[in-house]
């Protein structure tokens, strides 16, 4: 039998939704992320605004053990 092997993930990262969004997400969420997904199938950027200021920071490390 092969053995399941474990590891420590820290997946963090900024929400792509805008304060605009908060009551799409409650009434019809999958058209909010549709919104998204149709603007990465545009070739466009899906992230917010809050998301594009923060960026990519490089502390988070992956640990196994």
């Amino acid at each position: 039998m092969r053995a399941i092997g474990f590891a420590r993930y820290i997946v963090s990262a900024t929400t792509p939704f805008t304060v605009d969004d908060t009551a799409g997400l409650v009434v019809d969420a999958p058209g909010v992320v549709g919104r998204v997904l149709d603007r990465l199938k545009a070739d466009e950027d899906p992230r917010s605004d809050l998301a594009r200021a923060v960026g990519a920071k490089g502390y988070h490390a992956v640990s196994h053990g």
